[in-house]
C-alpha cells in the first residue's frame, strides 16, 4: 500500500486547516488499521515519520504533545498526541459561522451538480441545527439576524463566537443604541448641517444694461441689439462701456480703437430722437441741423461743396459762442471742409 504524503501545513491557508487535518487523520487511521498496527508507541511514531517535519515541528511546539513512554506500563501516548493535533488544527466548532459558510455556498464554474451536493453534504456535516423544535427555532431566529439584520462590522461580532439567541439580542440592542448616541453627537458638525450660500441671479446687476434680474447672456436683456454711444459697438449701453477713449485732434473723446478707411463719404441723416442708456427715446438738442422756426444762432458751413446752416452747440441750453448777426456772411475760421479720405 502506498504510503500517505506529508502533512504540509505550513503550505496550506489556515482556514483549511480543519478539513484537511480531519482529511489526513482518517486516512492515517486506515492505514494503521490496514497495516494492524496496535502498538500506541508504533502507531505515534508512525504519525510523527509520515507526516512529515512540519507535522513534527508543530508536535514539538505543542506543550504535553508527547508523553514519555513507560515500557512496564505501556501508557498510551498515542491518543494524547492527537487530541492535542485536533485542538491545534480544528479548534471548538463555530456552529454559527458553518451555518453562515452552509447558506453562502453557491455552485462555482464548471462544477456540477454532483460535485456541488457532495460539498454541502460535506460542510452541513458541520453545522448544528438543534435537537428540540426550541433550539431549531432560536438556530433560525440566529441566523436570520445574522444575514439579514446585522451590518457587515456586527456581523463579524456575532460570528466570532457561539452564542445563544438571548446573547445575539443583547448584542444587536447595544449596537443600536450605540450607534443613534454616535450619530446624535456627530450631527452638529455634519457637513449635511452647513447651509449652503445660494447666489440668486436676480440680485446681480447685468454686465450689457445695467439692470437685474438677468444676466448677460439673457434673451430678456434690451441690450443686446443696441448700439453704444460711446464706442458705436452693438451688445450694451453706455452706462456699462468698458472701451477705453482717447483724446482726438479737436479735444473730443474717441474709441481707444482703429479707424478705418472709408470710401466716398456721404451726409447720413439725422434723427431727431435717440435713445437713452436704458432703451428708451427721448429728444435731444445735441448736433442738430438748424432751421428757421428754431431761431438760434447759426453759422454756415460747406460739407462736400454744399453750404449748410449749423448751430454752435456745446451741449448746453445756452450758446457760449455767438456767431456773426449776419447770416449771408460766412464767419471766418468756421468753413468746414470734409473730404473724402
Amino acid at each position: 500500500m502506498t504510503e500517505l504524503k506529508p502533512f504540509l501545513c505550513q503550505a496550506m491557508d489556515k482556514a483549511l486547516w480543519r478539513t484537511e487535518w480531519e482529511m489526513w487523520l482518517r486516512a492515517f487511521t486506515i492505514y494503521v488499521d490496514t497495516e494492524e498496527i496496535t502498538n500506541v508507541y508504533k502507531k505515534r511514531n508512525k504519525l510523527l515519520h509520515l507526516g512529515g517535519p512540519q507535522l513534527q515541528a508543530v508536535v514539538y511546539s505543542i506543550p504535553g504533545a508527547l508523553i514519555p513512554y513507560d515500557d512496564k506500563a505501556k501508557n498510551d501516548v498515542f491518543t494524547p498526541l492527537v487530541s492535542k493535533l485536533n485542538e491545534y488544527f480544528s479548534p471548538l466548532r463555530n456552529s454559527a459561522f458553518e451555518r453562515h459558510l452552509f447558506r453562502s455556498m453557491t455552485p462555482v464554474e464548471g462544477e456540477g451538480f454532483t460535485e456541488f451536493l457532495l460539498r454541502l453534504r460535506q460542510q452541513i456535516a458541520k453545522c448544528s441545527f438543534g435537537e428540540t423544535k426550541r433550539q431549531i427555532e432560536e438556530i433560525c431566529l440566529i441566523d436570520k439576524i445574522i444575514d439579514v439584520w446585522a451590518p457587515l462590522d456586527l456581523k463579524k461580532k456575532l460570528l466570532e463566537n457561539e452564542q445563544t439567541l438571548e446573547e445575539v439580542v443583547k448584542t444587536c440592542c447595544i449596537d443600536e443604541q450605540v450607534n443613534k448616541q454616535t450619530q446624535s453627537m456627530a450631527a452638529p458638525t455634519t457637513a449635511s448641517s452647513i447651509n449652503k450660500i445660494i447666489q440668486h441671479d436676480t440680485g446681480m446687476e447685468c454686465g450689457r444694461c445695467g439692470r437685474r434680474g438677468h444676466r448677460e447672456n439673457s434673451a430678456e436683456c434690451p441690450a443686446r441689439n443696441m448700439r453704444c454711444r460711446k464706442c458705436d459697438r452693438l451688445g450694451h449701453f453706455y452706462k456699462k462701456c468698458r472701451t477705453r477713449v482717447r483724446k482726438s485732434n479737436f479735444g473730443m473723446e474717441e474709441p481707444d480703437r482703429k479707424r478705418r478707411r472709408q470710401g466716398n463719404t456721404r451726409i447720413q441723416s439725422i434723427s431727431n430722437e435717440t435713445q437713452n442708456e436704458y432703451g428708451d427715446s427721448k429728444s435731444t438738442n445735441l448736433f442738430r441741423v438748424a432751421t428757421e422756426q428754431s431761431g438760434e444762432e447759426e453759422i454756415r458751413c460747406k460739407i462736400s461743396g454744399h453750404t449748410v446752416a449749423m448751430i454752435i452747440d456745446s451741449g448746453s441750453n445756452v450758446n457760449a459762442i455767438k456767431a456773426c448777426s449776419d447770416a449771408t456772411t460766412p464767419v471766418s475760421g468756421w468753413t468746414l471742409e470734409m473730404s473724402s479720405d
